[in-house]
């Protein structure tokens, strides 16, 4: 057996015994089966070498649900649809956004979707920000994650209450 290192960093071995065999022009079907099982075995071991491989997504979905945020300021809907101290998953037209209000008089708009995997988080009892997907969970004051996969906060929009209408955007 012969173990070479890859310009990746990860090791390989290559089982001569097979090699020689091919190169002699004498093969066994014990010897084809070894050249099998060694090519198979590297194909894995190369592919785990590969560029990505990650299972987690970036989250960026740059979707009307989410991602950038709606390029003109939009009229989400009432101010008093969102209690002091709670959360709404609101949506007009093709825009869809969290806005809370973490104190009296103060808003926050933030994406609907995840930052661990792109899926789209919900608003559970108006109190809490949570992805379905793998359960992250995200704060209501800053969007900042507070537990489960997500590291990233929730992307933050610009929002602004102008008689009694929340314009996120």
């Amino acid at each position: 057996m012969s173990d070479t290192t890859e310009s990746c960093g990860c090791s390989r071995t290559t089982q001569q015994t097979a090699g020689t065999a091919l190169n002699e022009g004498t093969i066994s079907r014990r010897n084809a089966l070894i050249a099998g099982v060694a090519g198979g075995t590297g194909a894995v071991a190369l592919s785990a070498c590969g560029e990505g491989g990650s299972s987690r997504g970036s989250g960026n979905n740059n979707s009307s649900a989410g991602g950038q945020g709606p390029s003109e300021p939009t009229d989400m809907g009432a101010a008093a649809d969102v209690p002091a101290g709670k959360a709404a998953k609101l949506t007009a037209g093709k825009v869809t956004a969290i806005v809370s209000q973490p104190q009296e008089g103060t808003f926050k708009a933030f994406s609907s979707t995840c930052t661990h995997q792109g899926c789209q988080v919900n608003v559970q009892g108006g109190a809490k920000i949570v992805c379905p997907c793998h359960n992250s969970q995200f704060s209501l004051s800053d969007g900042a994650a507070q537990g489960g996969p997500a590291e990233k906060p929730l992307e933050s929009y610009k929002v602004e209450v102008k008689n009694g209408r929340i314009w996120v955007g």
